[in-house]
Parts: C-alpha cells; sequence; structure tokens
C-alpha cells in the first residue's frame, strides 16, 4: 500500500499493474508512506496496517485497479511459473504439460484453483489471504483476493459489493494510463508521463501487440470464471469474454467513485 502526497493511497491488487503503479510513483517521488501487511505490499483496506495511527481510521481516498478475470488467472499462473520455478508446482506442471500440453497445463491449473481453492505449491499464500478456513470458495480467487483487499466484508452480489468496497476510486488496466492521468490530476499528483509512458503495461504501448489471454480457454473454463468471478464481470466487464482489450480509443468507462 501506497500513500501518494498524504493525499491519494493505493491499495495493490496481485496482478493489476501493481508493479507498474510503484515504479510511477517512486519515480515521480510521490510516495510519503509504504505500508505493509504480514511482510507483503497487498494491504487490505479494511486491516489495522491501512489505518492512520493517530485517527485509527484509513482517513485518505483510495484507488485500486482491476483486470479482466481471464487476463488475470493467465497471468497469476505465468507469475507462479516463474516465481516458483524450484518449488513443487513447477515440477507438477512439467508433468502436464508432457502429458496434456501446454494449454492443457494451464486448464487442469485453472480447474482446480477455482473448483478446489488449493495452490500446488505451499499453503502461506492461503494463510495470508486468509482462505484456509474457506477452501470451498463461491468466489474465484481473483474476486477473492480483489474483494479480501478492497472490501468491509466478501460480497455475495454486485449490490452487496457496492455496499461493502471500502475503495474511492476503481481504474482498470486495459485502460490504465488514462484512468492514471485523470485521478492523479483531481488529486494535483504530478507526474511527468512523457517519462513514464514507456514503463507502462504492454496493452497500453502503441508499440506493443497486446497479448490476447482468451485463445487459452476453452469454452468451459470461460463460462467457470465468468460463474465464479460474476460480481467483477458484472460491474467491470459487462461485455465479458470479449474484449479482453480493445483501444484505448474505443474506451468509454472511467474511474468511478
Amino acid at each position: 500500500m501506497l500513500v501518494l502526497k498524504d493525499k491519494l493511497v493505493f491499495v495493490h491488487v496481485p496482478k493489476t499493474g501493481g508493479s507498474f503503479v510503484r515504479s510511477l510513483c517512486n519515480i515521480s517521488h510521490l510516495v510519503s508512506k509504504t505500508r505493509w501487511y504480514l511482510g507483503q505490499s497487498h494491504v487490505p483496506i479494511g486491516s489495522e496496517e491501512a489505518k492512520d495511527p493517530l485517527r485509527k481510521k484509513v482517513s485518505l481516498p483510495s484507488f485500486c485497479v482491476v483486470r479482466n478475470p481471464l487476463d488475470w488467472y493467465f497471468s497469476f499462473y505465468k507469475f507462479e511459473l516463474r516465481e516458483h520455478s524450484t518449488r513443487g508446482y513447477a515440477l507438477y506442471s512439467d508433468h502436464l504439460k508432457d502429458r496434456y500440453g501446454e494449454k492443457g497445463a494451464f486448464h487442469a491449473w485453472l480447474y482446480e484453483w477455482l473448483e478446489h481453492g488449493m495452490h500446488y505449491k505451499e499453503r502461506s499464500q492461503d494463510e495470508i489471504w486468509g482462505m484456509m478456513k474457506d477452501v470451498n470458495l463461491d468466489l474465484g480467487r481473483y474476486s477473492y483476493i480483489h474483494s479480501f483487499l478492497t472490501c468491509s466484508k466478501l460480497p455475495k452480489t454486485v449490490e452487496e459489493y457496492d455496499d461493502h468496497l471500502l475503495i474511492d476510486h476503481v481504474c482498470r488496466l486495459e485502460n490504465l494510463v488514462d484512468d492514471l492521468k485523470s485521478l492523479f490530476e483531481e488529486y494535483e499528483l504530478e507526474v511527468d508521463w512523457n517519462t513514464i509512458i514507456e514503463k507502462s503495461p504492454r496493452n497500453e504501448r502503441p508499440d506493443k501487440k497486446p497479448l490476447d489471454y482468451l485463445e487459452w480457454y476453452t469454452p468451459d473454463l470461460v463460462n467457470l470464471v465468468q460463474e465464479k468471478d460474476s460480481i467483477l464481470c458484472e460491474k467491470y466487464y459487462p461485455n465479458f469474454p470479449s474484449p479482453i482489450y480493445m483501444s484505448r480509443k474505443k474506451w468509454e468507462w472511467k474511474f468511478q467513485r
């Protein structure tokens, strides 16, 4: 969690462009405080770690970033392979690849994650997210983590999500630079965007062709993601599952309160 010039708080949801936002804020000298939760930068907005030590509450406006669930799961899968290559899951994944091929390995991993809610590697992350007590999750893994970090309690419907959301502004990864520009202008946070733009996410860079993760999914898995992550799909991606990416000119959605 980053506190920006004592004006705005960034709540970092995993795999939603947080590294870019952190880099942008550090380069622009916007960070006045950094807060941690169990040794991680992913701090739940409702936790004691997020509260002002004097006022005992989150006294500043806050924002986070959301990402298309199909995009998020594939990104997290690649993260698991990259970051935990020395752990058991990488070996298990190699076994799946040998048996089912590269896409088949992803399908097996995602189905297990969505239906059973358990990591193949270690349980430490499950304990951090408070998930060990609720293995048979009604929410998809992404929706659970997002809600754990941004809501006062886990929602079951879009209406409950709106009631429990503690975040003031939500940006979308698919339009992140434009959303951040609008948000930072509102809070008078100065950023040299000409310097920053080359560090922006792949889909925001005109010289990079965006990846279409939809081709990694079977129709059944798309439906399963839509079922498990229905709240985020309905709230932020009404045209789910496609298009995952669109040109910036076509995006009409902006950050909201």
